[in-house]
């Protein structure tokens, strides 16, 4: 029983350092963390044309937020997914395409 004991005062010790290093450091790094996943993840959308709306999960409030936008921006959404989905199957990229205004 001692055994167990030490382990778990232990961990709250190490749980304790973990909680002050993130209240002291946490907004810091989370922050450069957050810049590079923007930055990554723009990258990535922009080689395929899409937008950061295009690639959000499909739920119940997504798709009467879709049947409540004008038809233009379902129909621009649904164009560029199916673009991108092409892209991907050819092993292209959209600025492959750059010299074409429409595609």
């Amino acid at each position: 029983k001692p055994k167990a004991n030490t382990q778990a005062t232990l961990t709250m010790s190490l749980y304790k350092v973990v909680e002050s290093g993130m209240n002291l450091f946490g907004p810091k790094v989370l922050g450069v963390v957050a810049k590079w996943y923007g930055a990554s993840m723009s990258n990535e959308l922009n080689r395929m044309g899409l937008r950061a709306e295009d690639v959000l999960i499909e739920d119940s409030a997504m798709k009467e937020a879709l049947e409540l936008a004008d038809s233009d921006i379902a129909q621009g959404r649904y164009r560029r997914l199916l673009r991108a989905s092409d892209l991907s199957f050819k092993g292209k990229e959209y600025q492959d395409y750059q010299d074409i205004k429409k595609l």
